[in-house]
C-alpha cells in the first residue's frame, strides 16, 4: 500500500492491526445499529398509511417489524459499545507503548530538555485517547455516509426535490475540518502552559519535594503558580474554541434554513392532497434524522481532522527518533581497551548557554582508576554525560582506542558501560529486580544479584528486609521503605551487574554515605573492577568531593571552569602544591 494511502487510512489500520476480530465485530454491530434508523422511519410511514386506510394486516405486520427492528437495534448498540471500549483500550495500550518506546529510543537526553520536543510529546500524549478511537470513528463516518444516502433515497420517494435536503448540510460538514484545525491550534498554544501546570502538580504531590515544601511553607505560592498556568492554558484554548464554534455555527444556520423550507414544502404537499399523512411523518422523521446525521458527520469529520493532527505529532516523533538513531548508528566498541580513551579539544555547552567544557585534553589510560575532582559547576558530570553518549560534543573528539566515539553505536557502547549517578533511581519493584535491572538478561538470576550485592558491600540490605530478594520496596505499593543509604547501596549493586565493562562510572553516587562507608564502597568497586581491568582493560571513573577517597586513584584530574587544571597521581599533585593540594589540606583540616 502506498505510504500516502496508508497514512490516510492509518486510524482504521491501527484498530485492524491491533485486534482484527474485535475490529470486524465492531464494524458489524455499528452497521446493524445504524441500519435500524432509516428502517424505523419507513415502518412509521407504513404504519400511519395503513391506519388511515384501515388495513389491519399491514398494521399488525408493521408494528411487529417495528418492535423487532428496535429490539435488534438496541441489542446491536449495546454490543457495539462494549466491543468499542475493548478495541479502544487495546489500541490505546499499543499507542502508549509505541510513544514511550519512541521517546525512550532516542540515544541521548538532549531532546528531553528541548521545549519544542516536550510540547510535541505533550500534545501527542493528550491526543492518544482520541486516536485510540480512530477506528470506531472511521467506521461510524462510513455508516453515517450510508445513512445519509438511504435518507436521500427515502426522501426522494416522497418528492424528488426533497432529495436535495442533505445538500444544505454540506457547509456544516465542510467547515468541520477547518474548525477542528483551529481548535488544534489552540491546544498547541496551550501546551507549554499545560506542561508547566503538570510540573507544579508533580512538585506538590510527589514525595521528593514534600519536606522542603512544608518547612518553607511553599504550598500557597506553588498552588498559585499551578492555577495561573492552568488559567493561561484555559484562556488560550477558549479563545480558539470560540473561533471554532463560530465557524461551526455558520454551517448550522445554512442547514437550519434549508430544513425549515423542506418541512414547509411537504406540509403544503399534504394539505393539497399530493402526499399522504405517512409521507408527512416520514419527512418529519427523516428531517430530524438528517439533523442528527449532519451532527454525526460534523463530529466525525472534526474527530478525523483531530486524528490527523495527532498522527502528525506521532510521525514527527517517529522521524525525530529515526534521525537520532541514524546519527547514533555506527560500529561496535572494541572487545578490550588497549590504549584507553583519548579526549582532544572537547568543548560542550547547552543550547543558548556558555561552554561547560572548554577545549579539554585528557588521556584516560586502559585499566586505570581515574578520579575527577573540582568544585560544583566545574564540568565533571557533563564530561561523564559525553563519555556515555548522553550528549554529543560541540567540538573536539573522544576516541576509544583511536576510534571516534561518535562512530560507535550508542546502544552497543552502553552495553559495555556501568554507571551509578548521584541522582540514581529508586525503583519501587521487588529487590531482585531493583538490582537486576543493571543487566536485564540476568534480572531473574538470584545468584548474580546476590553476587552484585556482596561486591557492593550491600548484602546486609537484603538480609535486613523481610522477604529478602523477593521483598516489595517502596511505600507506593505497600512495600518496605529504605533509608537513603540503603537505596544508594542497591544502586551501587545494580551498577555491578554487568560483566566486563569497558568503562565503570561512579558519579558521586555515595553522597548519602559517610566518608568511611564511601571509601569502603569505592574499594569494593576497585576490587570488582580487577577482572575487568585484566580481561577488558576497563577504566574506572570516580567523581567525588571527598579527597580521602579519590587519593587511591591511579590518575586524579582536577577540573576548574571547564578546563583541566591539573592531572596526575595523588603524590605528584600534592608535591606541586596547586589547587588539588590546597583543597585536600582544607578538607583534611575539617575532618581533623
Amino acid at each position: 500500500m502506498p505510504s500516502a494511502v496508508r497514512r490516510r487510512f492509518e486510524p482504521i489500520l491501527l484498530g485492524w492491526r491491533v485486534d482484527r476480530g474485535r475490529a470486524s465485530a465492531l464494524a458489524a454491530y455499528t452497521i446493524a445499529t445504524n441500519l435500524g434508523t432509516p428502517l424505523r422511519a419507513l415502518w412509521f410511514k407504513l404504519l400511519i398509511d395503513s391506519i388511515v386506510s384501515g388495513n389491519d394486516g399491514v398494521i399488525y405486520a408493521t408494528a411487529i417489524a417495528l418492535c423487532v427492528s428496535d429490539g435488534l437495534r438496541s441489542w446491536a448498540l449495546l454490543q457495539a459499545n462494549m466491543v468499542k471500549l475493548d478495541v479502544q483500550d487495546r489500541v490505546l495500550l499499543h499507542l502508549q507503548t509505541e510513544a514511550m518506546t519512541l521517546a525512550g529510543s532516542v540515544p541521548g537526553i538532549k531532546h528531553q530538555e528541548d521545549p519544542a520536543y516536550l510540547d510535541r510529546l505533550t500534545l501527542l500524549r493528550g491526543g492518544l485517547s482520541q486516536l485510540s478511537g480512530g477506528y470506531a470513528t472511521a467506521v461510524e463516518a462510513g455508516v453515517v455516509a450510508f445513512k445519509m444516502l438511504a435518507t436521500i433515497v427515502l426522501l426522494a420517494t416522497i418528492h424528488p426535490a426533497l432529495a436535495l435536503l442533505p445538500i444544505v448540510a454540506i457547509p456544516s460538514i465542510v467547515l468541520g475540518g477547518p474548525a477542528e484545525r483551529l481548535n488544534q491550534t489552540g491546544l498547541a498554544a496551550a501546551a507549554p502552559h499545560e506542561r508547566a501546570a503538570q510540573q507544579w502538580e508533580e512538585v506538590l504531590t510527589t514525595p521528593t519535594a514534600a519536606k522542603e515544601i512544608r518547612i518553607s511553607r511553599l504550598v500557597p505560592s506553588l498552588v498559585s503558580r499551578l492555577i495561573r498556568e492552568h488559567s493561561t492554558a484555559d484562556r488560550l484554548r477558549t479563545r480558539w474554541q470560540l473561533k471554532t464554534e463560530a465557524m461551526k455555527l455558520a454551517g448550522w444556520l445554512v442547514f437550519a434554513i434549508g430544513l425549515v423550507m423542506a418541512m414547509w414544502f411537504i406540509a403544503g404537499q399534504v394539505a393539497s392532497g399530493q402526499a399522504s399523512a405517512g409521507d408527512l411523518v416520514l419527512a418529519l422523521i427523516l428531517g430530524s434524522q438528517v439533523n442528527i446525521q449532519v451532527a454525526e458527520a460534523v463530529t466525525a469529520v472534526s474527530a478525523l481532522a483531530g486524528l490527523t493532527t495527532t498522527l502528525e505529532h506521532r510521525r514527527w516523533l517517529e522521524s525525530y527518533a529515526d534521525t537520532a538513531l541514524i546519527v547514533s548508528n555506527g560500529s561496535q566498541p572494541p572487545r578490550r581497551l588497549e590504549r584507553g580513551i583519548q579526549i582532544a579539544g572537547l568543548t560542550f555547552g547547552y543550547d543558548g548557554g556558555a561552554s561547560i567544557l572548554d577545549s579539554v585534553d585528557l588521556d584516560l589510560p586502559a585499566g586505570a582508576t581515574v578520579a575527577l575532582v573540582g568544585e560544583n559547576g566545574a564540568g565533571k558530570t557533563t564530561l561523564v554525560k559525553l563519555l556515555t553518549k548522553l550528549y554529543e560534543p560541540n567540538a573536539g573528539s573522544i576516541r576509544v582506542d583511536d576510534v571516534d566515539l561518535g562512530d560507535i553505536d550508542a546502544n552497543l557502547w552502553r552495553t559495555r558501560l556501568t554507571t551509578v549517578f548521584q541522582d540514581f533511581m529508586r525503583y519501587e519493584f521487588i529487590m531482585r529486580e531493583v538490582v537486576g535491572l543493571g543487566e536485564p538478561k540476568f534480572i531473574e538470576s538470584q545468584e548474580r544479584v546476590l553476587d552484585a550485592l556482596e561486591r557492593a558491600g550491600a548484602a546486609a540490605v537484603s538480609s535486613s528486609v523481610e522477604g529478602g530478594l523477593d521483598a516489595q520496596l517502596g511505600l507506593t505499593f505497600g512495600g518496605t521503605n529504605l533509608s537513603g543509604g540503603q537505596w544508594q547501596q542497591l544502586a551501587l549493586a545494580r551498577g555491578l551487574m554487568r560483566e566486563l565493562p569497558l568503562l565503570q562510572v561512579l558519579d558521586e553516587p555515595t553522597a548519602s554515605l559517610d566518608p568511611d562507608a564511601e571509601r569502603a564502597v569505592f574499594e569494593a568497586y576497585a576490587r570488582s573492577a580487577r577482572r575487568s581491568r585484566l580481561e577488558a582493560g576497563a577504566i574506572t571513573l570516580l567523581v567525588s568531593h571527598r579527597f580521602s577517597t579519590v587519593r587511591m586513584a591511579d590518575l586524579i584530574v582536577v577540573l576548574d571552569g571547564g578546563r583541566v587544571l591539573e592531572s596526575g597521581p595523588h603524590e605528584k599533585l600534592m608535591d606541586e602544591g596547586g589547587l588539588y593540594a590546597e583543597l585536600f589540606e582544607l578538607q583534611a583540616r575539617t575532618y581533623r
